[in-house]
């Protein structure tokens, strides 16, 4: 893998939590685990989500907001200046990260032979043993892949050596997401998504007044008069707000709020 990941890190993260039930402490860009033991909060961990391995401080966060709505939660993130999980990610490594569960699909590396997290008084040395366990690790399967050699060449297989190795790469492949999980693990795709349900609660409500407004004329009431008034949202994180609302009801198009804020200063 082209990425260095901590596996010690994510390991000693997760026993903490576990242990502790609350963030961990923290000593300027460092967190403070148990025995000591310190990360920066930018380790990258093992943990992939949307084709990125996520730090430290994207997995705390992701924790101490675990009770949040998702919408509410990719907000949050986004506040924080923090790498988030995506939506069907979330659950597995979160259950992993509380202990619900000794290991998370969306883990890159091979799960420890006892389940178990470390120690307290191993996470102190856990980085420095970090090389030697990696090494110890790969010396039963290069044991394990001559055995299996072994076995074919006596069962008589006449396999050549490039499909031999094609059979172990695919033994390596892990189960793909599909296109669902992709488009919802994408960010714009989530953007869309929380538009077009805004925009269908819109069409309910004016259908609701025009209903209304029907019922007033032909019972003689009263209609209110005056000039509508449309009231969009102030935050700037929010996908209809005042640098976009104009185009988005005169032209019918819709543009990022980021890229309209662009074309309203230049």
């Amino acid at each position: 893998m082209a990425e260095e990941t901590s596996l010690a890190a994510l390991q000693a993260l997760r026993a903490w939590l576990i242990a502790e039930k609350r963030a961990p402490e923290e000593a300027s860009e460092d967190y403070v685990l148990a025995g000591g033991a310190r990360f920066p909060k930018t380790t990258r961990t093992p943990v992939s989500s949307s084709n990125n391995f996520l730090p430290l401080n994207a997995l705390v966060h992701a924790w101490s907001t675990a009770d949040l709505p998702v919408g509410q939660y990719i907000r949050d993130a986004r506040t924080n200046n923090v790498a988030r999980l995506a939506h069907l990610d979330r659950p597995d490594v979160l259950g992993y990260l509380k202990g619900e569960k000794d290991w998370s699909s969306r883990i890159s590396a091979e799960p420890p032979q006892s389940g178990q997290a470390p120690a307290s008084g191993e996470v102190a040395a856990a980085q420095g043993a970090k090389a030697a366990d990696n090494k110890a690790a790969s010396a039963p399967r290069a044991g394990a892949d001559a055995e299996d050699a072994g076995k074919k060449r006596k069962k008589g297989d006449t396999l050549s050596p490039e499909e031999l190795l094609l059979r172990k790469i695919k033994k390596r492949e892990g189960s793909q997401r599909d296109r669902d999980s992709v488009l919802q693990s994408s960010q714009r795709f989530m953007d869309a998504l929380m538009i077009e349900r805004e925009m269908k609660r819109s069409r309910n409500r004016a259908q609701a007044t025009l209903s209304a407004t029907s019922q007033a004329f032909a019972s003689g009431k009263a209609v209110p008069k005056g000039i509508p008034i449309i009231v969009v949202p102030a935050a700037p994180t929010a996908p209809i707000n005042m640098f976009n609302a104009k185009m988005f009801l005169e032209q019918g198009k819709y543009v990022h709020p980021d890229e309209a804020r662009k074309v309203v200063r230049v």
